[in-house]
């Protein structure tokens, strides 16, 4: 399995869900145009459309957004989807046009709420280990230059060279999908109280995101690591 949860995970999170997709012949150059772009308006006018009415205590309990408030919530975070889809819905704000398989992730993460992060496949030494964040533990932040620190009790996934991504403080500097990327691996970070279901009918939105600007993409995996 490309997923593996340590038995401190299991204790921590019993009723957790993690998802992975696996996706290999993609392309990443370029601008985000054709269907893909005419999806990233639709959608932006759709999440306008349904949530622009509301304020931020209202986006907080939809569902799936109000299971990652009440986890960030735990260690006095804002969950970070929530504030891209204030910025989409009520400020008026576009859906970023970052790369194709960037943009088709941002736009399934909107539309269902759950936590994404996308990584090159290539990059990374599977398998990925699921576990609770311990004192001690750091590793490269994405963009920021930074070696930050993993607050303890955090979700955090690790490969065989070390940590990927947190769910608070987001995916590392050595795997992220680039302009180069032709295998794409999208990690779903579950919390207690997202179902299964949701994060499977997440993963095949993502994908068929991705395959609006590359439908020669081939899924090779898409699993989800239920809760037990």
């Amino acid at each position: 399995m490309v997923l593996q949860r340590t038995e401190g995970y299991r204790r921590a999170f019993p009723d957790a869900c993690m998802g992975v997709l696996m996706l290999q012949g993609v392309q990443n150059e370029g601008g985000v145009s054709g269907a893909l772009e005419e999806t990233r308006r639709r959608v932006a006018a759709s999440l306008r459309e349904r949530y622009g009415a509301l304020d931020r205590g209202a986006l907080r309990k939809l569902p799936v957004y109000r299971e990652y408030v009440r986890y960030a919530k735990r260690f006095d975070k804002t969950y970070q989807v929530l504030s891209q889809l204030e910025s989409v819905a009520v400020k008026g704000r576009d859906v970023p046009a970052v790369s194709p398989l960037v943009t088709a992730m941002f736009l399934a993460e909107l539309e269902t709420g759950v936590l994404t992060a996308g990584h090159d496949l290539d990059r990374l030494a599977l398998p990925l280990v699921v576990a609770p964040g311990a004192e001690g533990e750091h590793y490269h932040l994405l963009g920021k230059g930074v070696l930050q620190a993993v607050k303890p009790g955090d979700v955090r996934v690790a490969d065989g060279k070390g940590i990927v991504g947190t769910i608070l403080h987001g995916p590392d500097d050595r795997t992220p999908i680039t302009d180069a990327t032709r295998n794409a691996l999208f990690l779903v970070y579950g919390v207690p109280g997202v179902a299964p279901a949701e994060i499977r009918s997440h993963l095949a939105l993502l994908r068929d995101h991705v395959r609006l600007a590359v439908p020669e993409a081939v899924e090779t995996s898409l699993e989800v690591l239920e809760a037990r």
